[in-house]
C-alpha cells in the first residue's frame, strides 16, 4: 500500500494508507483498524517517522530512503525477487 502510492506520488498519509489497507484486508481482522493502529505498526515496528502536514500525519519526507531499504528488505515490489534470481543466475 505504501509503495502503490509513492509510485503513484501521491502524499504518504495514514489515512490513505489506513484506507487501502482496510480495502485489502480489512476482512481479515476481527479488531477495527485504525488510523492510530496502523500509525503505530508505522512508527514502531516498521521505524519511520510520522509528520503532521495541515492536520494529518504523514510519513516524514526525510524517511523516503528509509522506505526504499524496508522494501528492499521485505520484497515489496520485486525488489527482492529481483536480488534472488540473480543469485541463481
Amino acid at each position: 500500500m505504501i509503495k502503490d502510492l509513492q509510485d503513484a506520488g501521491e502524499e504518504l498519509s495514514i489515512k490513505e494508507i489506513t484506507n487501502r489497507f482496510i480495502a485489502a484486508h480489512g476482512e481479515d481482522y476481527e479488531r477495527k483498524i485504525t488510523p492510530h493502529w496502523i500509525g503505530q505498526v508505522i512508527r514502531r515496528k516498521l521505524g519511520i517517522k510520522a509528520e503532521r502536514h495541515n492536520g494529518n500525519y504523514s510519513i516524514a519526507s526525510y524517511e523516503r530512503a528509509k522506505l526504499e531499504s524496508l522494501f528492499a528488505r521485505y520484497g515489496v515490489g520485486g525488489a527482492q525477487k529481483a536480488k534472488t534470481e540473480n543469485n541463481l543466475w
